[in-house]
């Protein structure tokens, strides 16, 4: 495998989307229905398969959110004249 240059890796960060999780509309519909006073405790009860699913969904972006994070705290510094972009 090759070396990708800084610029190449900041290219591809910068390409990625953010993930569009389901508990994140969840929380917002939530929130919306809090602000209308129509949030009540039969409407969570109500949402309590998609709060489930939303969690478990977010507890697994949250695995491999942690995963990238332990891969690149792995990485070998490369020494380098110059003062890293973003520093």
């Amino acid at each position: 495998m090759r070396r990708r240059s800084m610029n190449e890796l900041f290219e591809r960060l910068a390409g990625v989307e953010a993930a569009r999780l389901a508990g994140i509309a969840l929380l917002r519909r939530l929130q919306r229905m809090e602000r209308e006073g129509t949030l009540s405790t039969a409407a969570v009860i109500a949402s309590q398969e998609a709060i489930e699913a939303a969690a478990q969904e977010m507890q697994e972006h949250a695995k491999r959110a942690m995963r990238v994070v332990k891969r690149c705290t792995q990485l070998q510094p490369v020494p380098s004249r110059q003062t890293p972009a973003g520093f």
